[in-house]
Formats: structure tokens, sequence, C-alpha cells
């Protein structure tokens, strides 16, 4: 379905720059142009976004993210799954499942290192710290050619550009949503304005919240819908899950890692619909399939 999801993606979306599927899935389901224009928005380098039937590259990348790990399980082909993950994450133009995958492959690379790999490790560090060496005696022009190459790279990877008037996504704007999102519950601080308040609201005002948008984070929307009881229990909930999957889990460091995506992702980018559906259906896959990496020679089976 992964592959067949690719396909789909660079022939239509990529290609042709047309979604026929989720065209028709969002007219049958009432959804407004929001969601078939998302496919032509820029984001950083790239003049359009890929999301597949999923409503939104948000929850696309999101989704992507969150499989990473069963991937990762696979000891034939796990890289080459993970390289074509990371393409289409970013094609998503989803920096809230961007910066977690990187996060997760490192983490889980340096895990599966061994002595040859460490060695290999070892020069790209030093080759790293060489070029900042070289840079400081650098002449001040080509400090500042370099800067200016350097920043190129950066907005462009991580989809920050000013011509993108991007909203909600630095961390002052983020601390700004925060405040709002305090405002929005003063009456009721401990439970919130419940269920649903962030479709109600824009069903009600005709127009999605001026300070806190669509709500792009677990904190803000948990906290606004459910208050800070609420925000609690589901961070609750969540570690519950971990502990229960992590202690029957083959793959006890892609189970954790899996959790800490998660997390990362939706306090950056917010609950998308399927996601906590999909982390169960990761975490139990994670749990039922015997670990390949295990050595099966010093394995004991009772009769």
């Amino acid at each position: 379905m992964l592959i067949f999801n690719f396909i789909y993606s660079i022939t239509f979306e990529m290609i042709l720059h047309f979604n026929p599927a989720g065209n028709m899935l969002y007219s049958m389901l009432g959804l407004n142009d929001a969601f078939t224009d998302m496919i032509n928005s820029e984001r950083g380098a790239f003049s359009m976004r890929i999301q597949s039937i999923f409503g939104h590259p948000l929850s696309l990348g999101q989704y992507y993210l969150l499989l990473t790990p069963i991937f990762l399980a696979n000891k034939k082909g796990n890289w080459i799954y993970a390289t074509c993950l990371f393409f289409f994450i970013v094609l998503s133009g989803t920096r809230g499942a961007l910066f977690p995958f990187i996060i997760i492959i490192t983490i889980f690379a340096i895990n599966k290192m061994n002595k040859q790999s460490t060695n290999l490790f070892k020069y790209i560090l030093a080759t790293g710290c060489l070029f900042v060496v070289i840079y400081a005696f650098l002449p001040l022009k080509y400090q500042i050619r370099t800067d200016n190459i350097y920043d190129t790279i950066v907005s462009n990877i991580t989809f920050w550009k000013e011509s993108n008037h991007t909203t909600g996504s630095t961390m002052d704007m983020r601390t700004n949503q925060l405040d709002a999102a305090f405002y929005e519950i003063r009456n009721d601080i401990l439970f919130g304005e419940g269920k649903g308040y962030r479709e109600f609201y824009s069903i009600q005002n005709g127009h999605v919240h001026p300070d806190l948008l669509g709500f792009e984070s677990l904190i803000l929307l948990k906290l606004t819908e459910e208050g800070i009881i609420g925000l609690i229990l589901y961070i609750i909930l969540i570690l519950c899950l971990y502990s229960f999957f992590w202690s029957h889990s083959n793959y006890k460091i892609l189970t954790t890692l899996l959790y800490l995506a998660f997390f990362l992702s939706t306090i950056m980018t917010g609950i998308r619909p399927y996601s906590l559906l999909i982390l169960g259906l990761s975490s139990i896959i994670l749990t039922s399939n015997r670990n390949p990496y295990e050595d099966t020679s010093r394995i004991r089976f009772n009769k």
C-alpha cells in the first residue's frame, strides 16, 4: 500500500499536479476547496505539496513518520524505505514530521553502529570540525557569501521563506498561541471549552481562529478543548500505551522511537485525524513481529 501511495503521488500530484482520488473523496464528504488547493501551495523551495487522500499534507507527513519505525524493523531494505519516507515527508512540506524523522533515524543509526561504523562517524565528525576551523579563518567577504548560501539551503530545507508568510511556526508565534489558548479557557481553565471547539469556532465565525489558527500543536488543541486536566490525562494515556507496548515489544528501541516521534510531531504539528490509530497499529506490529536482528541460534524453545 505504501508503494502504491508513492506511485500515485509521483504520477498524479508531482507530475500532473492533479489529485483525482482526493478531489473525489473531498467532494463526497462535502469539504471545501481549501483541501483541493493544498496540492498547488508553495512550501520552501517547492511549488507544490503532496497530500494523497488524507485531507492535508500535514496529516500525510505525520502518517509517514509514524510508519517509519515498522519499516526500520525489517533487516532487508529498511534504509531504502526510510529514504523514500524521508523524500515524501519533505514533499509534503511537514516540518513537524521532518525534524522528528531526522532525530529517530539518527538515534536508530547510532544504536546499530558497529566498530567500523563508529570509526566512519568519527571521520564525519572530524570533517565537520575541519570545515568550522576553515570557515573561522576565511576573509569576511567569503564568510558572508558562505552565510548567504547556508541561509538559502536552510530556508528551503526547513520550509521557512519570507515569501511564504509563514505563521504560527516560530517559537515566538507558538508562545503567542499558547497565551491565546489560556485566554480562550480563562473561564474554565481546568476542563477547557469542550471537544471539537476548533471546528465549532470555525463554523460559528466563518474563519479559523485569528491567533490559534489551526491549533497545530498537541498542547494548544488539548489545552483549549479539554483544559489542563484533559491535557495531563492525554499525556498519561500515551505514556501508559508506551509502557504497555514497550514491555511486550520485540523492538524496544523502535517502540521508544515511535512514541518519541509521535510526541515531537504532535507538539509541532498537532494531532491529525488518524495519528492515534496509526500509532496503535505500528505499536502492535512492533509487538507481534519477531525481531530479525536477534541471534536466533541462541533461542531455545520449550516443549
